[in-house]
């Protein structure tokens, strides 16, 4: 009697073993520390996280038998509990490397935000990982990688090659003391270099390129430093180089699947590219179908799919691995710092000089000896409310690990500087001034620069590079002297790019980061007041008026902070 076959094809496949496959790659990618589904900073529940991606990852591993996991990068950095673990509880095992373990990954590249937290933490992972940690293109010498460069895994006599590639952009934002000895190659010749190697002399069936980029091209702006490769180079290398079957991207946060249909004529030519998110919201899955022909496997058709694990359950076994670390991060943001006396919004903090970021300028005054103070708005939706302030707050106003250094800026590179960051506004037309967004939503908020110690206004209806009006220097109230030298706090991010902009010396580095100077500065006050003289504007100010009451809120949704 036969089988009660599903499929006449099952039937058939069943004649001729072996000769097809299905391959499924799970991706998850810029996770940032967010494991447990709990929100440190606003204090509560969050309906994703890397434990409720856990519950879809064993869902899909029970329906089928020949499955890759694998992460993007940038898992290091972004919340409290990778702040806590990479720094201040230094010993033991790490729980981003027990959960990860726990999930069994097969490997995963380096991200950025990686290197970001120096060598000190990612080789005490890197150690504590039962899986490769890739990049290829993170070079000591002219041969030899720093990490390893590729994992070969096999399914049966299937053989996949895996290569890791990182963003070659880091110099652009990270002190060489990161990253000591590695030199980072740019991304595209790193791709065409390696792929022959894997295809011939690893004999790989499929390869699937990790990167951690992004697919928005940079490098072509008029304002990309000299000498940084591009940083997102992952569309050029599919265009460029199909031998790639699969490109996970990364690094910026977003949602893209070149090859959501299954069975369309070009899938097999075309590189499937993917970004698949962040912060544990969504899970990559990638569907290979490989048929036997000779002595080797051919990929005949490839598809994708991007699925939100919005209120999926949580693990319960990550969970309960979580718990003790979770605990723990509890005890150690709701540690109370000082008071606030008056709550403090970020909600209009880029638009209209105010308390938020006023207090961030005072502390890197009140430690640094600057005479001008820059520093931007992370966020347009946190608010410091009336009352104890505590550890969470600190994370919620300033969300990164930057140090707090000192440039030597001229006049004219400061100006140049604030129109460079002004194009955080688009153009507006005073005739019909509500006719399009006052945000452009295609320049990162982070990247927009306040400035204290000087005044001046900037004027929405100019194009980039004559929209600074009126500036002085605010201890004398004299117009800014263009071409004197000025001692300026920035944060360590933002040193970086305007020592490559502008070759400017960096005279000072602080031994804290800014968010531990922040909590310093809080408890030596002991209250916060949110008071502000305001030295900037925006202009003409009807116009910003009008479109805070009319048109911001709908813009809003599409303002970029991370």
């Amino acid at each position: 009697m036969l089988p009660q076959w599903r499929k006449i094809s099952d039937y058939f496949r069943s004649l001729f073993p072996g000769r097809e496959k299905t391959l499924v790659i799970l991706y998850t990618t810029d996770v940032h520390g967010f494991i447990y589904p709990y929100d440190y900073v606003l204090g509560r529940d969050t309906p994703w996280g890397l434990a409720r991606l856990a519950t879809r990852i064993a869902a899909y591993r029970k329906r089928y038998s020949e499955v890759l996991l694998l992460d993007n990068g940038d898992f290091l950095q972004g919340s409290p509990l990778t702040y806590y673990y990479n720094f201040l509880q230094n010993r033991g095992s790490h729980p981003i490397a027990r959960v990860m373990n726990a999930l069994k990954y097969d490997a995963a590249s380096v991200g950025n935000h990686d290197i970001e937290q120096g060598p000190g933490v990612y080789n005490r992972i890197r150690r504590q990982f039962r899986f490769p940690w890739l990049s290829a293109n993170a070079k000591i010498g002219h041969k030899r990688s720093y990490f390893q460069p590729y994992t070969i895994r096999e399914f049966g006599d299937v053989r996949i090659a895996i290569l890791g590639l990182t963003t070659p952009a880091i110099p652009l934002w990270l002190n060489p003391e990161l990253y000591p000895g590695i030199h980072w190659q740019d991304m595209v010749s790193a791709a065409r270099g390696w792929l022959p190697y894997l295809k011939e002399s690893q004999r790989a069936d499929v390869i699937i390129g990790l990167f951690h980029a992004g697919i928005h091209p940079n490098a072509h702006r008029p304002d990309w430093p000299k000498g940084i490769p591009e940083e997102n180079p992952c569309l050029q290398i599919a265009e460029e180089m199909p031998g790639y079957d699969v490109i996970l991207a990364a690094h910026e946060h977003r949602v893209y699947n070149s090859h959501p249909l299954k069975g369309e004529p070009d899938n097999p030519r075309r590189s499937l590219v993917m970004m698949a998110g962040s912060h544990g919201r969504h899970l990559g899955v990638v569907f290979l179908k490989l048929k036997r022909k000779k002595n080797s496997w051919r990929v005949v058709d490839k598809w994708g799919k991007i699925e939100s694990v919005h209120h999926e359950s949580p693990h319960p076994a990550i969970m309960e691995l979580m718990r003790p670390y979770h605990q723990r991060i509890m005890h150690y943001i709701n540690s109370r710092i000082g008071y606030a006396r008056h709550t403090i919004s970020s909600r209009y903090s880029r638009l209209k000089d105010g308390g938020f970021v006023n207090l961030i300028h005072q502390t890197q005054f009140r430690f640094s000896r600057a005479e001008i103070s820059l520093a931007a708005s992370f966020t347009t939706t946190y608010v410091l409310k009336k009352g104890p302030i505590r550890i969470r707050d600190v994370y919620g106003l300033y969300r990164y690990e930057n140090y707090l250094y000192v440039v030597i800026l001229t006049g004219q590179q400061l100006i140049d500087h604030l129109e460079w960051s002004a194009q955080y506004f688009t153009t507006v037309d005073p005739q019909n001034p509500l006719a399009r967004p006052l945000i452009n939503t295609d320049f990162m908020g982070f990247n927009y620069d306040m400035a204290e110690g000087i005044s001046y206004e900037i004027d929405i209806t100019r194009p980039v590079g004559e929209r600074i009006q009126n500036a002085r220097f605010g201890a004398t109230g004299e117009p800014l002297d263009l071409q004197r030298s000025f001692r300026v706090a920035v944060n360590s991010y933002r040193a970086q790019q305007l020592r490559k902009r502008f070759r400017c010396p960096i005279i000072w580095k602080s031994n804290k980061e800014i968010r531990d100077l922040i909590v310093e500065y809080i408890k030596e006050k002991r209250e916060i007041w949110d008071k502000t003289t305001p030295n900037w504007k925006l202009v003409p100010e009807w116009i910003v008026e009008k479109y805070i009451r009319e048109r911001l809120e709908r813009d809003f949704s599409a303002i970029r902070d991370e």
